[in-house]
Order: structure tokens, then sequence, then C-alpha cells
């Protein structure tokens, strides 16, 4: 499958402490999105993503709280999320969340998410993981890479609508993992409406009849 690399921002985490930034525009409602339900003491791990479904492999919910695995704590709360590749080989690992909103015109959407892997757990050769927005099914904007191990990153994806032809069609959020394991956390998509180059132009051709104005207003009589 073709993959669109759109757009990738990561900050690495350093020490035990990371400054998640927060989404610009309207943020879009993700169930779960920083995976603290159900909430789990330190250490504990589950086998669910409470309002994800894992649609190849598997995974689970984990508190990794004083764990030998990781560095740093969960950047986002107690928990992350995790995927585990298919035992068949090739085949990666693969969370969904439909939204239950549709893809709007002339709009601009970021996803920002947060990735990392357990110690041992790293990326020695090819693709960790991807990310991917989806309308209807179809691939928007994706985004790839290896992830840091031990610690976490953040990783953004941008996706411009204006022309798509698909446009009215439900969104979704995926994920996947190509390795033994792979930890997202803190996923956030917000979606600011892009001015129409008509409207644009209008509002440009006003300013500069204004300034015409006011600078014949101001010239001596």
């Amino acid at each position: 499958m073709k993959r669109i690399l759109f757009g990738f921002a990561a900050s690495i985490c350093v020490g035990s402490i990371m400054h998640i930034p927060a989404a610009n525009g309207a943020l879009i409602t993700i169930v779960n999105h920083s995976f603290e339900d159900p909430s789990l003491t330190d250490g504990v791990d589950v086998v669910d993503w409470n309002g994800w479904n894992f649609t190849l492999g598997t995974g689970g919910t984990w508190n990794i709280n004083g764990n030998a695995f990781w560095n740093v704590p969960a950047p986002d709360g107690n928990n992350v999320g995790y995927l585990t590749n298919s035992l068949e080989p090739g085949i990666p690992a693969e969370a969904t969340q439909s939204l239950d909103v549709n893809l709007l015109a002339n709009s601009s959407y970021k996803l920002l998410f947060i990735v990392g892997h357990p110690i041992g757990f790293g990326a020695t050769v090819g693709t960790e993981f991807t990310a991917d927005l989806r309308a209807g099914g179809n691939i928007l904007a994706s985004v790839s890479g290896t992830g840091l191990e031990g610690s976490f990153q953040q990783v953004q994806l941008l996706f411009d609508s204006t022309g798509s032809s698909f446009i009215g069609q439900e969104l979704s959020v995926n994920f996947y993992s190509s390795q033994p394991q792979t930890a997202f956390d803190s996923v956030q998509l917000s979606v600011t409406t892009v001015p129409e180059p008509s409207s644009a132009l209008l509002f440009a051709f006003g300013l500069a009849a204004a300034m015409r104005f006011r600078r014949k207003r101001s010239l001596p009589q």
C-alpha cells in the first residue's frame, strides 16, 4: 500500500518529564485518547484499548510507571496503549478508531500523538510504526518511523482537505506496528477552517482600499 509522508515533527523526551504541546484549532473527540481507561496500578497491563478496535495483531493498555522497560513515565497520565505485531511475518498489528465526524471541505487537520518502544523492543531494521488519517477508509495522509527505545517522541501529521474528493466521508485514525511492540499515547486531532481563496482575496482588496482611503484623508488639503 502506498503511503504518503505528509508531515513529521518529533519532540524527544529528555529525562523524566515531557512537555506535550496542545493541538491547534478545534479538537475532534477521540475516545480514550491517552489510554487511561481502564485505570491500572503500576506495572499492570490488560489486553484491550477501550474505544479502539484491533483489526490485525493484538495489543493492550499498560501502566508503565515503575517499570524496568522504560526510562521515563507515561507522557500523559499513567497508561500507554501498545500494539504487538501479527504472528504472520510481514503483517503488522493495527488499531483503529472511527471518529463519528466527516471530512470538512477547505479545512486543515493536525494529528498529534506520542510513540515509543520498551527497552529491548526497538527497531533494528525498517519501519516500526505507521499512523494514518482516513476518510471513508481512504488514506488522506500517513507517517512512518522507527521511534525511540525506552522513551517517547511526539509525531505530527498534517492534511489540507482543499480539493479532496473524500469530503463528507467519516474520519478515522489508524495505528500500526510492524515490530514486536510499539506504545502510543496522547492522541489529538484538531481541525482549522481554511479561508476560501475568493474570501481571502476580497478581504485583501478591502484592506487595501481602506488603507488608500486613510492615506488620502491624511494628505493636506
